[in-house]
C-alpha cells in the first residue's frame, strides 16, 4: 500500500517537474529572443521617434574601413557568413559598444605599455645597444644629405623692398611745342617794348597754354605757347601690394578721361625675431623669425635634435593580421597590412633584409622602359615614385631592430634604374629627412606623410621631369597641434592608434595648413569609391598640361597642390584603373605619375603593365 502511494507520488512529482522544465524552457527562449530582438526594436523605435539621438549614437568609430556590403551575387555556401558580417557592422548601438570595448582594452593596455614594458626593458637590456645602428640613426637625423638652397631654390626672405609705383606702359613722347605766333606786325620801325604778358588760354592736358604779349608803343602783338599740363588724375581702382606680389593702380584723368594702369612694387618682407626654440628629443632647435607685415615665418640657425639611442625593445599591439609598433616619444609605426611575416613587412624594409636581386631589378626595369618608350612616342612625360615608409624618415623613434643593410632596398633599386636607364625614378627619402629640420613631414600616429611631406615629395616628382619647383620654406604656412581624437575628426588621421587599439585622446599630432598659389582657382569633382577617392580637377593654372596620378592613399597629401600646377588633373588610387573615366584621363595626359608607398613598391610595376596594355 505504501509502495503504491509512493509510486503515485513520484509520478505526480515528475509531472510537476516536467511542467516546470517546460515553463523554464519557454521563459528562457523568451528571454533569449528578447535579448536578441529588444535592441533592434528599441533602435527602430528611436530611429522613428528621435532620429537626432540615433545619429549621435551611430558615430564614426575610427576603424578606418568601409562597412561590409552584401555581395551582388548570392553564394549559398557563404551566405551565412556574409549575413553575419553584414549584420555585425549594423548591430544596434554598435558604436557605443565598440567604444566601450576599446576603452576597456586601453585601460588594460596603457599600464602594460607605460610601466611594465619599460621596467623589464631597463632591467634586462640596460647595457645592450647596437652602436652601429645608434650611430647611423644619429647621423641620418643630424647630418642631412641635401642642400635645400640648391635643391628647390631659395630666396633671401629677409630682403626688404621699398614700395614704389611704376608705370606698366612706356612713357609717351610729348607733342612738339608750337612756335611763337605773331598776330599783329605793328610799326616796322618801332623798337618793341613788350608788356608782362597776359595768359589768354590756360594749359590743360588737352590744349597748350597761350600767353599774349603786346608792345607798349605800337600795335605789335605775339602769342607764346606753353606745354600741355599734366593729367589731373584720380585713382579709380587699386590693388595693394603685398610682401611677395606687386599691386596695381588705375587712374583716370578728370579732363580727358584717359585711363592709365601702373604697377606698385611688392613690399618685401620685414623680418623680425620671434623666439628661440631649444633642441629636444622631439624637435630641432631654431630661431624663429616672422614678417611684420604678413604671416610668413622662417626657421634659422637650425641646431641638432637630441637623439635617444638607448635600447628599446619592440612592442607590438593590435590584431593578428596587422599590428602597430609602439616607438619612442609617442611615435607609432606600422608592421604592414598582412602582419609581420607578410610580403609587405615594413620591418624588413627598415632592417634592409629584403634587397631585390639584380635579375629582379632588371626585369622591373624592362617593364619601366617599355612604358617610357610608349609615353615618349605619345609625348607623355612619365615618372615613377616610391614614397618612403615612415620609419625610414623617422628612424630615431623606432625601437631596436638589428639593421642588416644600411643601404636599403628602394635606394638600391632607385640607383640601379638611374645607372642603367633614363627612366625618372623618385624615392624622396633624402628630401624628406632634410626638410624635417624645418617641418615634421609624417604624422606621428598615422602611416602617411602629412601635407608638408606630400608637398616635398611632389616637388621631387616635378624636379625629376623638369617642371618648376617651389621651396616649402618660401610659402606661408601655419602649424597647429591637435589631440588625436580631434585629428581623426578633422583630418581622418590616426590609423595606427586605431589599429593598435590605443586611446586617441592620449596622443597629439601636428597639422600644417600651407598656402600655395592662392591666385589659381580650382574646380574639382570628387568621386568616392570603395578604393578611395578620385579627383577630377580643372583650374586656371598658366600650365595648360594635363596630369594623371596613379598612386595609393599617400596621394591625399599631394592632392591639394597638384591642381594648382596643372589646368587639368586626375588623381586616384591604382585600384581604380579599370574605370573608363580613369583610363580616358591616362590616355589624354601630358604627364603620367605612377606611384606607391614603399611597402607596396612593386605595385608600380603591375600598374605600369596596365598602362602599357592601355596605351599600346
Amino acid at each position: 500500500m505504501e509502495n503504491n502511494n509512493t509510486v503515485v507520488y513520484t509520478d505526480e512529482a515528475m509531472e510537476r517537474a516536467k511542467n516546470i522544465n517546460r515553463k523554464f524552457a519557454v521563459v528562457s527562449v523568451c528571454v533569449f529572443l528578447s535579448l536578441i530582438l529588444l535592441p533592434s526594436i528599441v533602435w527602430g523605435i528611436l530611429s522613428l521617434a528621435a532620429p537626432g539621438l540615433v545619429k549621435k549614437l551611430d558615430f564614426d568609430t575610427g576603424e578606418n574601413r568601409n562597412k561590409v556590403q552584401m555581395p551582388e551575387t548570392i553564394d549559398v555556401s557563404t551566405l551565412t557568413s556574409d549575413l553575419e558580417s553584414y549584420y555585425n557592422d549594423r548591430v544596434p548601438f554598435r558604436s557605443v559598444l565598440y567604444l566601450l570595448q576599446k576603452n576597456m582594452e586601453n585601460g588594460l593596455e596603457q599600464p602594460y605599455t607605460d610601466h611594465i614594458v619599460p621596467f623589464f626593458s631597463k632591467l634586462l637590456y640596460s647595457n645592450q645597444t647596437d652602436k652601429d645602428q645608434a650611430n647611423q640613426v644619429e647621423d641620418s637625423v643630424n647630418n642631412p644629405n641635401l642642400d635645400l638652397d640648391n635643391l628647390f631654390g631659395n630666396t633671401d626672405s629677409s630682403d626688404v623692398t621699398s614700395s614704389d609705383v611704376t608705370s606698366s606702359e612706356p612713357k609717351p613722347e610729348l607733342p612738339p611745342l608750337p612756335e611763337t605766333e605773331v598776330k599783329d606786325e605793328g610799326d616796322q620801325e618801332c623798337e618793341h617794348v613788350l608788356d608782362k604778358g597776359t595768359v589768354t588760354k590756360k594749359a590743360t592736358c588737352l590744349v597748350f597754354g597761350e600767353t599774349t604779349y603786346r608792345c607798349t608803343k605800337c600795335d605789335y602783338t605775339k602769342i607764346e605757347y606753353s606745354p600741355k599740363a599734366d593729367h589731373d588724375d584720380k585713382v579709380i581702382n587699386k590693388t595693394d601690394a603685398t610682401c611677395t606680389t606687386d599691386g596695381t593702380q588705375t587712374v583716370q584723368c578728370k579732363n580727358c578721361k584717359r585711363e592709365k594702369t601702373s604697377t606698385i612694387s611688392k613690399l618685401g618682407h620685414k623680418e623680425i625675431f620671434s623666439h628661440t626654440s631649444l633642441p629636444s628629443l622631439d624637435d630641432y632647435g631654431y630661431d624663429l623669425y616672422k614678417c611684420k607685415n604678413c604671416a610668413m615665418q622662417w626657421k634659422k640657425n637650425i641646431k641638432n635634435k637630441l637623439v635617444d639611442t638607448s635600447y628599446l625593445a619592440p612592442l607590438l599591439t593590435g590584431p593578428a593580421a596587422k599590428k602597430t609598433i609602439i616607438g619612442r616619444r609617442d611615435w607609432l609605426f606600422f608592421t604592414g597590412d598582412g602582419g609581420i611575416n607578410a610580403s609587405n613587412n615594413c620591418v624588413d624594409y627598415y632592417r634592409g633584409t629584403n634587397i631585390l636581386s639584380n635579375s629582379t631589378m632588371s626585369s622591373y626595369l624592362n617593364t619601366m622602359n617599355q612604358l617610357k618608350a610608349i609615353c615618349d612616342q605619345k609625348g607623355i612625360k612619365l615618372v615613377f615614385c616610391v614614397m618612403p615608409n615612415k620609419e625610414q624618415a623617422y628612424s630615431e623613434y623606432m625601437p631596436y631592430y638589428p639593421i642588416s643593410n644600411t643601404t636599403k632596398r628602394c635606394v638600391i633599386w632607385r640607383n640601379y634604374v638611374k645607372n642603367n636607364s633614363t627612366v625618372p625614378f623618385v624615392y624622396p627619402l633624402e628630401e624628406l629627412t632634410t626638410y624635417k629640420q624645418y617641418f615634421q613631414t609624417y604624422y606621428k600616429h598615422d602611416t602617411h606623410w602629412n601635407t608638408a611631406g606630400g608637398f616635398v615629395g611632389l616637388q621631387a616628382i616635378y624636379k625629376a621631369i623638369g617642371l618648376p619647383t617651389t621651396d616649402l620654406r618660401d610659402l606661408v604656412w601655419k602649424e597647429t597641434v591637435k589631440r588625436g581624437d580631434q585629428m581623426w575628426k578633422d583630418h581622418a588621421v590616426g590609423d595606427l592608434y586605431n589599429i593598435g587599439g590605443l586611446d586617441s585622446k592620449n596622443y597629439s599630432d601636428k597639422y600644417y595648413d600651407i598656402t600655395y598659389k592662392p591666385e589659381v582657382t580650382v574646380n574639382e569633382q570628387v568621386i568616392n569609391t570603395s578604393n578611395g577617392r578620385i579627383w577630377f580637377t580643372t583650374s586656371d593654372s598658366p600650365n595648360k598640361q594635363k596630369i594623371a596620378v596613379l598612386s595609393d592613399s599617400f596621394k591625399d597629401a599631394m592632392a591639394p597642390f597638384i591642381p594648382k600646377d596643372f589646368a587639368s588633373a586626375m588623381i586616384t588610387h591604382r585600384s581604380n584603373f579599370g574605370r573608363a573615366d580613369v583610363q580616358a584621363a591616362v590616355k589624354d595626359a601630358d604627364v603620367l605619375v605612377v606611384a606607391a608607398v614603399e611597402r607596396y613598391d612593386t605595385a608600380i610595376i603591375s600598374c605600369a603593365q596596365q598602362c602599357i596594355n592601355l596605351l599600346r
